[in-house]
């Protein structure tokens, strides 16, 4: 796939990767908090369907001198959601509260 997201309708975008190593290395950098940390957010999650998840965003560890849209400078911006989509090791669905819009992501996990 050479393009880096496909718009399926206009709330929707779908991003493939190919990661390198096992499912399980994957599943532990979803679920993880310091393993999240390293490449969105950290903050716990309740693994089970309608647990709670949170998400902390730590702007000041961007590699970005210019915080993303929406984000605010500095400091840490927490988020809350619930898992809406959970078959471990292959598929985690989850929403979270982006100042009053509510945002999904699901990642379905598939072995090579």
């Amino acid at each position: 796939m050479n393009e880096r997201a496909t718009v399926i309708e206009p709330s929707t975008v779908r991003f493939e990767r190919l990661l390198p190593g096992p499912v399980e290395r994957v599943w532990a950098y979803l679920v993880e908090s310091k393993k999240r940390a390293t490449w969105l957010a950290a903050g716990e999650f309740d693994l089970r369907l309608g647990g709670r998840i949170e998400l902390l965003f730590e702007n000041d560890k961007l590699s970005d001198d210019t915080p993303p849209a929406g984000a605010q400078a500095g400091g840490v911006r927490a988020f809350a959601g619930t898992i809406t989509r959970l078959d471990p090791l292959r598929l985690l669905g989850h929403t979270w509260n982006w100042d009053g819009k509510v945002l999904g992501m699901v990642t379905r996990l598939m072995e090579l």
